[in-house]
């Protein structure tokens, strides 16, 4: 009785990774109703070698981007002080499969 309820859910959630906190954020981002209710984007580390999150509907390996945490400067400080804003600017990436110029291709292929 249980697999076929299970079989017939739109959604099955599996809670036994998660803490309180993260259940709540789960539900709220697939039930979220009312006012404020609209498009909800959640940024997390994780690590490869414990698996992609099961929550996570899109992935972006971004480990070519530069770690503040390793620049011996900046390792005491958090994301919200300036110094470490400021040495994550934002860098323009482009993929030789999406078009773009000869430049382009040059400056990805360097990452």
């Amino acid at each position: 009785m249980i697999g076929r309820l299970r079989d017939s859910a739109d959604l099955v959630v599996d809670t036994s990774m998660l803490s309180p906190h993260q259940f709540k954020q789960l539900l709220l981002g697939h039930f979220a109703l009312g006012a404020d209710a609209g498009m909800r984007i959640s940024v997390l580390s994780f690590s490869y070698r414990r698996g992609v999150p099961r929550e996570a509907d899109l992935v972006f390996d971004v480990r070519f981007l530069k770690n503040p945490h390793y620049v011996p400067a900046l390792k005491p400080l958090s994301g919200l002080d300036a110094e470490v804003a400021r040495s994550s600017r934002p860098i323009r990436i482009t993929c030789p499969s999406w078009g773009g110029s000869r430049a382009d291709r040059a400056a990805a292929a360097a990452f």
